[in-house]
């Protein structure tokens, strides 16, 4: 998750979030497109910066509707329009043919990398809310989509105050259609969060600790995620657990099986007090608990947990996995470490099935030119060919050309995939994170989440994706 990674950005702007009282009003959220639009096609055609894009029409007399980003538009219905636009952010695109409409919002960057066409915002109203979207994970086959849902702001997990609106106020969904079967036990019929665990018998935690929950999305015919449903281990409507980084492993033995991180209250000692990596059979298109937990006589019991823990050593903090398999039972896990100063990136190799594989040496940190000293690294992907990660709060991506995954040798230059905006004002795109990477039958599709600075100094985390073009 960001909320981690993101903790000094906010100290550093010292935005609302931190400021006692003063509360603007919540920016309203209209999904996009809006019922019974079709999602727009766009293309990127270049342009350095904040590049250049293309829009044509399907057919016909057609107008072209924008906002959001200012920008330079030029062109017609007949040529189509290029678009160039001013500043980051995200920018609504609605185009109306004798009635008929296609909409989508183009997300612009500072830099998009020359491999990649025109990055937008996850289209539909089942996905992307005025709620914090955050842990995204896409399947190999790009047909799931995974969210690790809070129904607040990012900005109210930092205020420090349970009791200040960003925390204490949901602005999502906990219900259905947006988010079925939500732990809103501790949501009143007002929208006012109750903090405290009874699962911990905390009363209150002394900090915002909101209800999060992780939901599967399935692609639908117009190419948006719908029918979203509950994943994740269940805690009698707390919502307490926080199960994050979820991942179907890449390669020929990865179906079938989930990988995510989770802190196991029920093992939780003094050895280990941190996130480990563990393992599961998983059908996507079905609801699944992976187990239940439960206070009874002073501890915390487990129901039906199904999860194998996976990895070399559980002590320490092991986060955001990706586990690829190869042919032979060979298998790679990748996990940051969020918890400590120097954010770098990790592996351990193993042979056999997922849930009971041998693991070899303990974690081993990635070199350089991958994870280098005084620099961020969180988030990894890796399909067999590449490593994908946030470093640097950009989409970064490095080419493995064979050999050890912990030789220098081993690993090509650094490619910037995606880079936000350095600007914090109202409407910047400024944070992205949480890469994965998916194949239709159009080609490979990046996934990512990235951060809006909403009018009322909150941070807005959402829902992204780029085609790959070349």
């Amino acid at each position: 998750m960001l909320a981690r990674v993101l903790l000094p950005v906010v100290v550093l702007l010292g935005v609302a979030a931190c400021q006692p009282g003063g509360v603007p009003p919540v920016p309203a959220f209209v999904p996009f497109p809006s019922p019974g639009a079709r999602p727009l096609e766009v293309s990127r055609v270049g342009g350095d910066g904040l590049g250049a894009y293309l829009v044509s029409p399907r057919s016909g007399p057609a107008t072209l509707a924008t906002s959001g980003v200012a920008a330079k538009v030029t062109g017609d219905a007949k040529a189509g329009w290029r678009i160039e636009p001013e500043a980051t952010g995200e920018m609504r695109l609605s185009v109306d043919e004798n009635g008929k409409k296609t909409e989508s919002v183009l997300l612009v960057f500072a830099l998009v990398g020359e491999a990649w066409g025109a990055p937008m915002a996850q289209p539909g109203p089942m996905v992307n809310t005025a709620a914090w979207e955050d842990g995204l994970s896409l399947s190999p086959d790009a047909n799931t989509l995974f969210v690790h849902y809070v129904p607040i702001t990012i900005s109210g997990f930092f205020v420090g105050d349970s009791k200040h609106p960003w925390a204490e106020r949901t602005r999502g969904p906990y219900g259905a259609p947006e988010r079925p079967d939500f732990p809103a036990k501790r949501i009143s019929a007002e929208g006012r969060i109750t903090p405290g665990f009874a699962l911990y018998e905390a009363k209150d935690v002394g900090r915002p600790w909101p209800p999060t929950a992780l939901f599967a999305f399935r692609r639908q015919k117009d190419g948006s995620f719908g029918e979203p449903h509950l994943i994740g281990p269940q805690d009698d409507g707390d919502g307490s657990l926080g199960a994050f980084g979820p991942c179907i492993p890449t390669g020929p033995e990865g179906k079938g099986r989930f990988v995510l991180a989770f802190n196991d209250p029920a093992t939780m000692g003094a050895e280990d007090t941190e996130s480990d990596i563990y393992a599961f059979a998983f059908d996507p298109a079905k609801p699944t608990t992976f187990g239940r937990f439960h206070r009874a006589g002073g501890q915390i019991r487990s129901e039906g947990w199904t999860g194998v823990r996976i990895g070399p050593d559980p002590k320490g903090h092991q986060g955001n996995p990706h586990l690829h398999t190869s042919k032979g039972g060979r298998l790679s896990l990748f996990v940051d470490n969020e918890a400590i100063a120097e954010k770098d990136l990790f592996v351990a190799e193993g042979q056999g099935p997922v849930t009971s594989a041998t693991w070899y040496a303990g974690w081993e940190p990635l070199p350089s030119p991958i994870s280098e000293p005084n620099v961020e690294e969180v988030q990894p992907f890796f399909d067999g060919k590449r490593l994908v990660a946030r470093k640097d709060n950009t989409i970064s991506a490095w080419d493995h050309l064979g050999g050890p995954f912990a030789s220098a040798s081993s690993w090509g230059p650094r490619q910037k995939w995606l880079v936000p905006g350095s600007d914090t004002k109202a409407g910047s795109l400024f944070v992205v994170g949480e890469p994965t990477v998916g194949r239709d039958a159009r080609g490979e599709i990046l996934s990512f989440v990235y951060g809006i600075m909403r009018e009322d100094g909150s941070i807005d985390l959402n829902a992204g994706y780029v085609r790959r073009r070349t």
